[in-house]
This record gives C-alpha cells, sequence and structure tokens, in this order.
C-alpha cells in the first residue's frame, strides 16, 4: 500500500508541473519551497530518475517526467472521484476557494452570489480577483472563472452556460431630441458614436445580419473611450450614442434616463460561462459554486427584464457603480432644470419631487443655507454612505 509520504510527493510532483515552478507550487500547496523540492528529490531518488530539468529560472519535465506525469494525473483523478462519489452528499464545503471574474460583470453579478455562498458555508473561504484577460488555471491557482464570449475550441475547460450578455444602442432622450434617432446602421455615421478602446483597438459594434448572423460594424466613433463605466456616463450625459451591456444600463433605460434604439438589429447574445480545468473531479467547494451558480444566481444579463442580485446584508452601493449613479441623477436634474428660469414655482417643485421619487436618499435640505420656503426648499446631494 502507499504511504502518505509517497502520495504527497506525487501530490508535489503534480503540482511543481502544472505551476512551472517550485515556488509556485509551494505557495498553492501551502508549503515551503524546501519541502517541495525535498518531496520531489526523494521522489526522484526512489525512482532512479530524473523527473525535471533544472535551470536557476525554470523548470521543465523529461521525458520520463512526462510520461510519469501522465500516470499520476489518472491516478489522482481516479482516486479523487472515488473519494468525492461517496462523500460528496455530505461533505461541507470548505477551504480555500480562488475565483476570477470580469472586472465590471464580476462584482455587479457574481459576487452577491458567492457572497450568499460564503454566508450559507462558514468553512469556505473565498479569494476573487478580477480581470479581462484569460488567466492561467493551472500558474494561478484558480479554480474557477467567469467569461464573456465564445470559448476557444482546444481551451481544455470544462464550461457551464449561466446566461447571455446582450447589446443594447442606446442614447439619452434629450440626444435624441436635439440630433434624431439613428435610422439605420449606416446613418450611424451622421451621429456621435461613444465606442469601446481595448488594447489600443477600437471595438467594432455587432448587429444583426440578414440571416440572422452576427455583423461587425466599424462606426466611425469620435469618442473613443477604454472603460465601460466611463462611456455609460458620457452617453447619460448627452454626449453621444453608444452600444453598452444590457446588464450596465438596465436601470438607466428603466427609469427612462436612456432610450434604445435600433432593437430590430440587435445582435444575438454572447454567452457567459463558468469555466474550469477539464479532467479532474473538483472538490466540494468548487461544485457548490457551480451548483449554487446554476440555480441561484439566475445571470439575466441578456434579458429585457434583468435585475442585479441581491443578498439580505448589503447595505452600501458598488464602488464601480457611483459614477452610473451619479451621472443618472445628474442627468435628471439636468432635464428637469435646464428651462429652470421659465418654469412655473409648482414645476419647480414638483421636478424636486420627481428627483426625491425617482432616486430616494439621494437629496435633502442644506443646512448651510438658510431654509427657503417650505414648498421651494434648497437640495443638495447627500455625501453618505447610501452613494459611497
Amino acid at each position: 500500500m502507499i504511504s502518505s509520504e509517497r502520495l504527497n510527493a506525487i501530490r508535489a510532483f503534480v503540482q511543481a508541473a502544472d505551476a512551472g515552478s517550485f515556488t509556485r507550487a509551494a505557495t498553492q500547496l501551502g508549503l515551503s519551497k524546501s519541502a517541495v523540492g525535498k518531496a520531489i528529490a526523494r521522489l526522484e531518488e526512489r525512482l532512479n530518475v530524473r523527473l525535471f530539468h533544472r535551470t536557476t529560472r525554470s523548470i521543465s519535465l523529461t521525458d520520463e517526467g512526462k510520461t510519469f506525469y501522465t500516470s499520476c494525473i489518472r491516478a489522482l483523478s481516479e482516486l479523487e472521484a472515488a473519494e468525492a462519489s461517496l462523500a460528496a452528499r455530505s461533505v461541507v464545503p470548505s477551504g480555500r476557494l480562488r475565483v476570477s471574474l470580469p472586472s465590471m460583470f464580476g462584482p455587479r453579478w457574481v459576487m452577491p452570489v458567492l457572497l450568499e455562498l460564503a454566508v450559507r458555508h462558514e468553512q469556505l473561504e473565498l479569494e476573487a480577483t478580477f480581470v479581462n484577460r484569460r488567466v492561467d488555471f493551472a500558474e494561478e491557482g484558480i479554480d474557477l472563472a467567469v467569461r464573456i464570449g465564445e470559448l476557444e475550441e482546444g481551451s481544455h475547460l470544462t464550461a457551464r452556460v449561466l446566461g447571455t450578455q446582450k447589446l443594447v444602442v442606446c442614447a439619452a432622450p434629450a440626444y435624441f431630441a436635439t440630433h434624431g434617432r439613428p435610422a439605420s446602421i449606416e446613418s450611424l455615421n451622421h451621429h456621435t458614436c461613444i465606442s469601446l478602446l481595448r488594447d489600443g483597438k477600437v471595438e467594432s459594434w455587432r448587429f444583426k445580419g440578414k440571416s440572422g448572423e452576427t455583423r461587425f460594424v466599424a462606426v466611425q466613433a469620435r469618442l473613443r473611450i477604454g472603460h465601460l463605466e466611463a462611456i455609460s456616463a458620457a452617453t447619460l450625459s448627452w454626449h453621444g450614442i453608444a452600444q453598452i451591456p444590457l446588464w450596465l444600463v438596465s436601470d438607466a433605460l428603466r427609469a427612462g434616463a436612456l432610450q434604445a434604439t435600433l432593437t430590430e438589429m440587435e445582435a444575438p447574445g454572447l454567452p457567459i460561462h463558468v469555466v474550469w480545468p477539464a479532467g479532474r473531479m473538483m472538490p466540494p467547494r468548487v461544485d457548490s459554486v457551480k451548483q449554487h451558480g446554476r440555480s441561484a444566481t439566475t445571470i439575466l444579463a441578456g434579458q429585457d427584464n434583468c435585475r442585479r442580485p441581491r443578498i439580505a446584508f448589503r447595505t452600501a452601493s458598488e464602488p464601480s457603480s457611483l459614477i452610473t449613479r451619479f451621472m443618472l441623477y445628474a442627468s435628471t436634474c439636468k432635464l428637469i432644470y435646464m428651462n429652470a428660469s421659465r418654469l412655473s414655482k409648482l414645476s419647480y417643485v414638483l421636478g424636486n419631487r420627481l428627483i426625491a421619487a425617482l432616486y430616494p436618499g439621494l437629496l435633502q435640505p442644506d443646512p448651510l443655507r438658510p431654509t427657503m420656503k417650505s414648498a421651494d426648499p434648497c437640495l443638495i446631494l447627500r455625501a453618505s454612505s447610501k452613494l459611497v
């Protein structure tokens, strides 16, 4: 029977091969670098073969090491599958779970679900990172990742669809009142378009082609911005038309601060996946996230009635939504007060009440100025935890 010392040495060998470094393997295993190095050295001595080519900067598998690695992966997967099949019903998710999420979609839609899961399972430790690049699962020790868009073929990942991301062409009502609505895709060239700048390149807009396929259109964008939330803010403040993910502007569309256009030419949505390395049995903490994400997240990012998931103990809005919420408020203020001098006193008061109804708690009497007539209060933004 194989001893625990030999089994631990095999695990250290596999982790080092995946990570490409004794140091990274030690970090992921929670051991010291010397402990990992000694375990692998004893394994090589027992097998009487060299498993790694070693340099001062990197390690790589020898031919014998590659053969042994394939056998070890198969054996460890079978062991994990046997343990999980017996314990799946009784094991409580525990330990450290590393998740990689998109930098904007993740905080808004996925984190509330993960936090709810953390409340349910007190032994679960959560590490969430927010990046828009493709992460290396082995090198960075990631258990799960959420990705938006089509997955690359041959990526050796297992995936589950969470939902879809629809894109909506929209602008503020005041922009449409001044410049009119585009009647076709071609007429966008006569409008001020705002496009996403990614890695130094302007992203094309997506529309539905004649046969239902996705048609990519390079619009003439006068404003090119490298952040989606900044694009949303610019659109809310009447600077032009933009194509924005529906999950980012659904609140503004419902409130009337933005209006959609060219909806009949809307392109098919992009799939949103949760992905994890293929070929290995996932521990209960990872499987619990997949199951919880499937049954409880309801990420309706491609639906017209999408609403952000909420959990009971959240008391403050996310920092990433501050700009959008402020611009939503400012756009409403601007629409109501731009002709304030010609408004009757009654209209002015009704305007205040409309803003208070749309955004409760955002306005309060200014304590630094004398109180005006009760029907005409001086209002300011409240700098409170409701905004930060």
